[in-house]
């Protein structure tokens, strides 16, 4: 690929594609999709998604209008150590998991239900997501280069293993933020 003379890589904080590009594509098509073979349809938010907290769905709305605070959508970061993702990716609406979760399909079905758990505040929240119109600069570098919409964190944790791993290949072993510091590299 001789034209390419730079590439820029935006990795953003604690967000999901879903929280701030889900609506990316809604009723169109991108225009190039790369590598050649791959599925045309954009992976954003689904038709008719939502996540329960026991008894109660909360679906994605496009833009995050009616909450607290509209700018900041969760108000609180959801949980990002390892149990806390263990529960997003494969519990229910109670919370239950899987025995031996990590070899199954995640069900992405908890997110509810470790948002109230962790914060027993505004559960809907955890499914707020930015419409274009909030985030124009975004949307607007997203229609215009590349946006990668399968990419998966390396890690299921916070974001220092997977800074580590963006970078290195590896988080060498680390599964929390605390598992590495800059001093140990070098002292």
């Amino acid at each position: 690929m001789p034209q390419v003379k730079t590439i820029v890589m935006l990795m953003l904080e604690n967000r999901s594609l879903d929280t701030v590009l889900g609506w990316l594509y809604s009723g169109s098509a991108p225009a190039a999709v790369y590598p050649p073979g791959s599925s045309p349809t954009f992976d954003g938010i689904p038709a008719n998604s939502s996540n329960s907290y026991k008894n109660t769905a909360y679906a994605p709305q496009n833009g995050t209008q009616g909450y607290s605070e509209a700018c900041r959508v969760p108000a609180y970061d959801p949980g990002e150590p390892m149990p806390d993702v263990l529960v997003q990716l494969y519990g229910d609406a109670q919370g239950n998991t899987p025995s031996n979760p990590w070899s199954q399909t995640p069900t992405m079905q908890g997110f509810a239900y470790n948002y109230y758990a962790d914060y027993i505040h505004s559960v809907g929240e955890v499914m707020g997501a930015y419409s274009a119109e909030q985030l124009p600069v975004l949307y607007g570098l997203a229609e215009n280069f590349a946006v990668s919409d399968r990419w998966f964190a390396s890690v299921p944790t916070q974001t220092n293993p997977n800074r580590a791993f963006s970078i290195c290949g590896t988080s060498l072993g680390a599964e929390v933020n605390s598992d590495i510091s800059i001093r140990q590299y070098y002292l």
